[in-house]
């Protein structure tokens, strides 16, 4: 999978939904180095990152993309430490100066020193998937979410999105999952549980537990409600999911064929990850929508009509292009998934 955390936003207006228009709209915010006064930059690079390769990396109507956040270390022990020194030669050790005169030797530290700081990189992973109007994040963190999407809306000049909208509390759902033992159809418990006391918000968490254990039941009777919850889905995909329908800890049950999993080709590598992760969340989305009343883009409705009766087939109707069409009755077609892996 590329993407083991995975943050989701709804498309709700106009933006670029071609390889050429959206790479049109990254290039003047491609990445370049900070310069020695500047503590940290941010810019698009290449998903292979190579400077040489095109900053959009498209499969049909998906376009994955890649934020690189540079960010430069002044940790405070330094600070302080050239504080005193500076303090020494001015022979004020020892003695109280006025917090002004203390910000103004603070802030000339800062500036001596960020030239010749070390850098720390961090990447930012997401896709924009056209045919669902949706932006799959690869983060858990919302801080690192919102940078991602900040950075996209500078580049586009405006992103309309939003947040996924439950018609139903996703708290309290899986409270009441728990608490009565039982999870939707073909979803079964993992062995991890995040509890939360809602009045004096305090916080546990159980892992390597059966979740329909006594211990837990008494928890939730008690008053405390589910924050985040382990679950599998189909024998296919195992993840957790919080109250904000953050998807941590993705991964595949029985979804890869093992040959891709010594390719030396990074792209080839890249590609893949990409197509089995589009693949797997084009058919789990729709369903955790069904649990908690996310209503589907253009649906007019915000609750999901919750059909029993048909039994997914993971990516039988995904192609290798447009990851869309009915592959069934197909003889040319084997599952495209067979034939084809960040907890903050």
């Amino acid at each position: 999978m590329l993407f083991k955390n995975a943050t989701v936003v709804r498309i709700t207006g106009d933006i670029p939904v071609t390889a050429e228009a959206i790479e049109a709209a990254l290039t003047p915010h491609k990445f370049v180095p900070a310069r020695d006064m500047e503590s940290e930059r941010y810019g698009f690079i290449s998903p292979t990152e190579n400077d040489d390769d095109p900053l959009v990396r498209a499969q049909g109507n998906v376009f994955l993309l890649t934020l690189k956040i540079q960010t430069k270390i002044l940790p405070a022990s330094v600070i302080k430490e050239e504080l005193k020194e500076r303090l020494a030669a001015r022979g004020a050790a020892g003695r109280k100066i006025r917090a002004k005169e203390r910000q103004q030797m603070i802030d000339e530290i800062r500036f001596d020193l960020l030239p010749k700081a070390f850098s720390k990189y961090a990447r930012i992973m997401a896709y924009i998937d056209a045919q669902r109007r949706e932006i799959i994040i690869g983060t858990a963190s919302a801080n690192q979410a919102d940078e991602f999407l900040t950075c996209l809306r500078n580049a586009f000049g405006s992103l309309p999105v939003a947040l996924l909208e439950p018609e139903y509390s996703p708290q309290t759902r899986m409270t009441e999952w728990a608490q009565n033992g039982a999870a939707p159809a073909r979803v079964q418990f993992g062995q991890e549980i995040s509890l939360e006391d809602p009045t004096e918000g305090g916080k546990g968490a159980f892992r390597k537990q059966d979740l329909t254990s006594e211990e837990i039941i008494q928890c939730i009777t008690s008053g405390k409600r589910v924050q985040r919850i382990a679950l599998s889905w189909n024998d296919y995909l195992s993840f957790s999911v919080d109250d904000r329908l953050v998807l941590r800890k993705i991964a595949p049950m029985d979804m890869f064929d093992e040959e891709f999993e010594g390719d030396d080709d990074i792209n080839a590598k890249l590609d893949a990850d990409l197509f089995m992760t589009v693949s797997a969340l084009r058919r789990l989305l729709p369903e955790m929508y069904k649990w908690f009343e996310v209503g589907e883009v253009g649906s007019g409705s915000s609750a999901v009509p919750d059909d029993e009766d048909d039994e997914p087939v993971p990516s039988s109707d995904l192609d290798s292009y447009g990851y869309g069409g009915d592959l069934e009755g197909d003889a040319e077609h084997e599952d495209p998934v067979a034939e084809l892996e960040n907890e903050d």
